[in-house]
């Protein structure tokens, strides 16, 4: 869901950045293009940067190996899903 917001978003600000500088009277030249082509790659650091750091921010998180609840795996403390049965570590917060 997240690469395809992402793309579709870069490619959306790609190919109607330049008729949006055209409304506002900018004129289309090689620095419009060039912040059309940087407003693009800004989205798509936007996008990754909200999924990295905001989503899934109010979920509890383990302080270091951990057992499932479910089927008793050891899962690493890195890991928020149980690497064996895919349930969540905790609830939501």
């Amino acid at each position: 869901m997240w690469g395809s917001l992402s793309v579709v978003g870069h490619l959306a600000i790609q190919f109607l950045g330049p008729f949006v500088l055209a409304l506002v009277g900018r004129p289309i030249n090689q620095d419009g293009f060039l912040f059309v082509v940087l407003a693009s790659w800004a989205w798509i650091g936007v996008v990754a940067f909200c999924v990295r750091f905001l989503v899934g921010m109010k979920m509890e998180k383990p302080d270091g190996m951990w057992s499932c609840k479910n089927c008793k795996y050891l899962n690493q403390r890195y890991a928020v899903i149980c690497e064996a049965c895919r349930e969540p570590y905790g609830k939501k917060a």
